[in-house]
């Protein structure tokens, strides 16, 4: 039984579901991980796809969640952690930004702390595929975060973080926002709660370009500052 479950949030993937699809199954050849795809209420046909495509697939292997209605990554996320039962567990994007040989790296890392995150400005300070709108962008809502989250990370939004089980339930269980900065709230609510988080590079693959992003870069970025006076608000109550 593998020791290791990677969720992939998907919604309305139609595009490049099938060859996320062929690159899972190409590395689960000589990787023992198990993926739980977490259908956020697409209203195409991405779960009929994922389905279709990994139908041979080791029940143990692959696996399925869908919900009724589009909740957000947050809650696609937090859904799928319910679920696991391995002793390790991630979370990476639908469009493979990182490349799968990468959770090796992650898996390893959790070693020795409880969450970690992947930093895109470790080791590679300057990735040319991220166009430069986003890569300020990125840079100023980080600033941000360590202005008013008060924590000490050059990159919070990378779609791919670990986490030992056990505390992954506990920190979920927690959680607030289901939009895009629902990764700062984990991440603070882990520090809150005293678990060590550690940091690992985080290469985005060459052939991952703006145009597959589904994130705005006029209006996500006024949703996510929003958001960090919500995690602070929230903290102010007690809610974490």
């Amino acid at each position: 039984m593998p020791e290791h479950t990677v969720i992939i949030p998907v919604y309305n993937e139609t595009q490049r579901i099938s060859l996320t699809c062929d690159k899972i199954l190409e590395f689960l050849e000589h990787q023992d991980y198990c993926f739980l795809f977490v259908n956020d209420g697409s209203t195409d046909n991405t779960l009929d796809i994922i389905m279709e495509k990994t139908k041979g697939a080791p029940a143990d292997k692959i696996k399925y969640i869908s919900l009724e209605k589009n909740m957000g990554k947050g809650a696609a996320v937090k859904k799928g952690v319910e679920h696991v039962e391995t002793e390790y567990l991630c979370f990476m994007d639908g469009d493979l930004a990182y490349s799968l040989e990468q959770l090796i790296t992650l898996f390893d890392a959790l070693k020795n702390a409880d969450m970690v995150i992947g930093n895109r400005t470790l080791g590679r300070e300057d990735q040319k595929n991220i166009p430069p709108l986003r890569r300020l962008l990125g840079w100023g809502f980080n600033r941000l975060i360590r202005v008013i989250m008060r924590m000490p990370y050059n990159d919070t939004q990378a779609g791919m973080k670990g986490f030992r089980t056990e505390g992954a339930k506990k920190i979920f269980s927690k959680q607030i926002i289901n939009g895009f900065s629902f990764d700062v709230e984990l991440i603070f609510i882990a520090r809150k709660l005293g678990y060590k988080v550690g940091e690992i590079p985080a290469y985005v693959q060459d052939d991952h370009t703006e145009k597959n992003s589904k994130v705005n870069l006029l209006k996500d970025p006024i949703k996510m500052f929003f958001s960090l006076f919500l995690i602070h608000y929230y903290n102010c109550k007690g809610k974490y």
